[in-house]
């Protein structure tokens, strides 16, 4: 990511730094599980608007800013049946502090502990959600954002996920991660009708399947390679690199 970028030369590094983001494979998401299955698994979800985090459950993901965020927006919209569900590993016990969170917030019959999610699980779980939120502090190059974007799903995103396309695009909303900011964004999103989210999350699958797939990162470290031999100067940020096809 960019900001890595930026660490490196504030650390005094002063050599040839080039930007090969992660990626995703497109065929994982060629075929996604229904969202029916989803609410087979985890019947909690029926019928509700889900809101997803998927990622450890660790300080710098902003669960501490994210859940009073998520309780001020249900004391606000009592009537909106949704849920939001957190999904992903135990990072140095920090899932007691977030249950502790959640109870200070009297909003535990609004938040579902999935846990860690696995396989098909994980993309029935995408597959349900409305609403894809990672209220990061602080990330490298996050993943879990790039599949649930791959997945057709608009997002909720920080600074501090150094992903600001998703925005500049219109996948999504990338606000500070304070209370307040969090919580207006939430009203904002889950006030849109569904059709509307959905448009907002084609964007952001195009997006990604168009730019941030493997075959797009390893044709930039090819072009890299090239430059390399030819002896040219190494960019930043290099055009993905034509490479043969088969046969020729």
């Amino acid at each position: 990511a960019d900001a890595e970028v930026e660490g490196f030369r504030k650390a005094g590094y002063e050599g040839p730094v080039f930007v090969a983001p992660n990626g995703v494979d497109p065929k994982e998401f060629e075929s996604m599980p229904d969202s029916a299955e989803a609410e087979r698994i985890w019947p909690a979800l029926a019928g509700k608007r889900v809101v997803l985090f998927m990622s450890r459950l660790s300080p710098e993901k902003g669960l501490d800013r994210f859940v009073p965020a998520w309780g001020d927006f249900k004391r606000k919209h009592s009537g909106l049946d949704a849920v939001l569900v957190l999904a992903g590993p135990d990072d140095r016990g920090y899932r007691a502090k977030v249950e502790e969170m959640v109870d200070q917030e009297g909003v535990r019959s609004s938040v579902f502990m999935a846990g860690m999610v696995l396989g098909r699980g994980k993309f029935a779980l995408m597959s349900r959600a409305d609403l894809f939120v990672l209220p990061s502090y602080s990330e490298g190059f996050s993943n879990a954002l790039l599949e649930n974007l791959a997945a057709g799903y608009p997002a909720l995103i920080t600074p501090g996920c150094y992903f600001p396309e998703a925005a500049e695009a219109g996948a999504g909303l990338c606000v500070e991660p304070h209370r307040e900011a969090l919580a207006g964004a939430l009203e904002k999103l889950l006030s849109m009708p569904h059709d509307e989210l959905r448009k907002m999350g084609g964007i952001g699958r195009r997006l990604v399947l168009g730019k941030y797939t493997w075959d797009a990162a390893a044709r930039k470290i090819a072009a890299v390679y090239k430059a390399i031999v030819e002896d040219k100067g190494i960019p930043v940020h290099p055009e993905p690199m034509q490479l043969p096809t088969r046969g020729n």
